[in-house]
């Protein structure tokens, strides 16, 4: 009995031992890796084929595709441009019936005042409608002094007509009170009593209204007025002239003094008669090339002689009494 006893103990701890010892080995087994399977297919004897287990395939984002951005394109809106329609040329005021002579500009005395040959006589030309600020007032009226503008004006009526031959168009009165002929005054096409009011060189005379381009002189001193030009700039006259007083000549109690007052510039010069003669004596002022051809240089020579005054300007120098031989 105490053998059987004995054996059921042993048997217990036998038992007992082999528990704990699976137990040991089941936790230091590691976790089973994925092995190949192997092929069902293989032959037998033949070492067993490994099957690759798939693996996972990525699969990629889209792309992301750009949108093409808008382009403008303009549109061509025509815009149609104004037409411009010239009016009238300001000559178209002459009347077509006035009577023109044609003379040369011998020397240009102020901005309205010029001296021509015409059928062999020096005459004085006064531009028809217009009065230009004075270059140097005559001692006879007033201490000289120069008006604003009036070398400017003096100037640009030189640029425009000295040496020119030039159109002069009679309309109405023939001369003034002072003996000048009244004229509108062209080169070429170009009407000079007009240019000289348009570029606020000059003024229209208030008291010549019945003329047949006052309305035309009118509208040239509103223009150089509405653009400020000339002697219409802003607070000119108001600074230095209140009242216009380029109107002297024409003053019926003041008598002009005999021209020219004063010896000009030497790109003015040119023979000027005295009111009996062809031209002055007084002192040397002229040589052979302020004369267009040897007989005015010779008439001046001989006028000369005849006053007593010899060859005061040097036209003579070898003597024979023939001036200026080397002109034509």
């Amino acid at each position: 009995m105490k053998r059987v006893g004995l054996l059921k103990w042993l048997s217990f701890l036998l038992a007992a031992a082999l528990a704990l010892l699976g137990c040991a080995l089941f936790e230091r087994t590691p976790p089973a890796t994925p092995t190949a399977a192997l092929s069902t297919r293989s032959l037998p004897g033949a070492p067993p084929t490994l099957t690759p287990t798939p693996t996972e395939t990525l699969t990629p984002l889209p792309t992301r595709t750009p949108t093409p951005t808008q382009t403008f394109t303009p549109t061509l809106t025509w815009t149609p441009t104004a037409t411009f329609t010239p009016g009238p040329p300001p000559g178209a005021c002459i009347p077509a019936d006035a009577p023109q002579q044609t003379a040369f500009v011998q020397w240009v005395n102020d901005g309205d005042t010029i001296v021509v040959l015409l059928d062999g006589q020096y005459l004085t030309v006064q531009y028809l409608g217009v009065l230009a600020p004075l270059d140097e007032l005559p001692a006879a009226l007033s201490t000289p002094v120069t008006e604003f503008n009036g070398p400017e004006a003096t100037a640009r009526n030189a640029a425009l007509v000295s040496g020119q031959v030039v159109r002069l168009v009679q309309d109405g009165v023939d001369k003034d009170e002072y003996g000048r002929l009244l004229r509108y005054v062209f080169v070429g096409d170009l009407f000079i009593n007009y240019e000289l009011v348009r570029t606020g060189l000059a003024q229209t005379d208030p008291l010549v209204s019945q003329i047949a381009c006052a309305q035309t002189l009118s509208a040239a001193e509103e223009s150089a007025r509405t653009e400020q030009v000339g002697m219409w700039q802003q607070g000119v006259l108001s600074t230095l002239h209140p009242t216009p007083v380029i109107a002297l000549w024409l003053t019926p109690t003041v008598t002009p003094p005999k021209w020219p007052v004063e010896v000009k510039p030497p790109w003015f010069r040119s023979p000027t008669p005295t009111l009996a003669g062809v031209c002055w004596c007084d002192w040397d002022m002229y040589d052979c090339w302020d004369f267009s051809t040897q007989a005015s240089a010779q008439a001046c020579y001989n006028y000369c002689m005849a006053e007593g005054e010899g060859d005061i300007h040097k036209l003579d120098p070898n003597r024979n009494r023939v001036a200026c031989e080397e002109l034509p």
